[in-house]
């Protein structure tokens, strides 16, 4: 069982590497969705009509696409011959063409969204779009009946407060609090309302497990189970006033976030306030740059050959005509000729150079003995006459 655990990740990452499969049997795919309380989504195909060749093959681009596959996970994908299924069109009011369109249905046969494929990223807005009407649908429709009965049914409530929590449904976490807080529940359903509240991970579910925590084990390793939206809400409680709601928080968010090296129940008895203080800044600039990595990163990246044929591809198209024309008329840029180092010692009197070293030999300059030294003749030369020109007479 713990292996076949292990291995389900790997499973579901090589289904998304594959692309977005669709069963053409319809019959064992509704009772698939049907057992397994899954939405169906489903590809209209009318084979009667001829359908643009371009048009396929840009659908079925994005069909391959892993990101499509991961964002469909949730769904019984079925492609649906609509032509031979008439009764659908009219039920779910669809236009006269609808053939390559997406509708997206509750198990029974009902239309929560419709949708084209367009892009990658227009097509999984849609897919996040059905997911959230079909949870709404559920809550409105089968569990808040449920949740607001009086008396309420103890195992019909049980079983509404476990299908909330595998649902996420956001709404419902404010009776799923109220029956925590019931002392006539019982503690199967204290148990399944905690890690219900986990799953939803709201501002009102973390506040209610950091209630509970100090005093029921169960809420305690429900903090641990929430995800990372939920770490970030519980923050601000690693500086309450009781210290064991501040373990209990800094334990939990360092396991979701994944902290390197955190600290024990002895680091937080005897260090300092100036160390307490440096490891909360610590923790929270991790869990930063944990939040900002995983908003960033896509599920599944596309394949190393794909981006190397892309940025091929970028490097020999230019940017816009304008650069075009930019390095066609302009010309060839001249190269830059070096620096002249300064001559150093020239014009002395003594054939010298400033730093006392002869002028005999190449010149600093580039300048060749022997001009070097006739430069510093013809200076010695008109000294000479400026001194014998202005000499007094003996």
């Amino acid at each position: 069982m713990c292996v076949a655990a292990a291995l389900l990740p790997l499973f579901a990452t090589r289904a998304a590497a594959q692309g977005l499969k669709w069963s053409r049997q319809v019959e064992a795919a509704v009772q698939h969705a049907q057992r397994t309380d899954r939405p169906l989504m489903f590809y209209l195909v009318d084979r009667s009509r001829r359908t643009n060749d371009e048009l396929r093959r840009r659908q079925a681009a994005v069909f391959r696409d892993p990101r499509v596959a991961e964002a469909a996970r949730k769904f019984v994908c079925v492609e649906l011959p609509i032509d031979q299924h008439p009764e659908l069109a009219q039920r779910w009011n669809l236009p006269a063409r609808s053939s390559r369109y997406v509708v997206y249905a509750t198990p029974s046969g009902e239309k929560i969204h419709q949708s084209g494929v367009g892009a990658v990223d227009d097509f999984r807005r849609h897919i996040r779009i059905a997911y959230h009407n079909y949870t709404r649908h559920v809550w409105e429709n089968e569990l808040l009946d449920v949740f607001r009965a009086d008396p309420p049914n103890a195992a019909a409530l049980l079983a509404a407060v476990r299908r909330a929590g595998e649902l996420k449904i956001i709404e419902a976490d404010v009776y799923v609090a109220r029956l925590v807080e019931l002392r006539s529940a019982s503690d199967a359903l204290r148990g399944a309302a905690f890690e219900t509240l986990a799953r939803l991970s709201t501002k009102l579910a973390i506040e209610t497990l950091v209630q509970h925590a100090p005093a029921d084990e169960r809420a305690a390793r429900a903090l641990a189970d929430c995800d990372a939206a939920g770490a970030e809400r519980m923050l601000p409680f690693l500086e309450h006033e009781n210290a064991r709601v501040r373990l209990l928080v800094y334990d939990a968010v360092t396991r979701i976030c994944r902290v390197p090296k955190p600290k024990n129940a002895k680091f937080w008895k005897n260090a300092d306030a100036r160390a307490k203080a440096d490891e909360l800044r610590r923790v929270r600039i991790w869990c930063a740059k944990r939040r900002c990595a995983s908003s960033s990163k896509r599920v599944i990246s596309a394949p190393p050959r794909s981006r190397e044929i892309a940025r091929r591809q970028r490097l020999k198209q230019p940017a816009n005509r304008l650069q075009i024309v930019r390095a066609e008329k302009s010309p060839p840029a001249m190269p830059k000729r070096a620096a002249q180092p300064a001559c150093r010692g020239f014009g002395s009197a003594t054939g010298r150079r400033t730093d006392g070293s002869p002028t005999d030999g190449r010149a600093a300059c580039g300048r060749t003995p022997g001009r070097a030294i006739h430069a510093d003749r013809v200076v010695a030369l008109r000294r000479g006459r400026s001194r014998r020109r202005y000499a007094s007479p003996p």
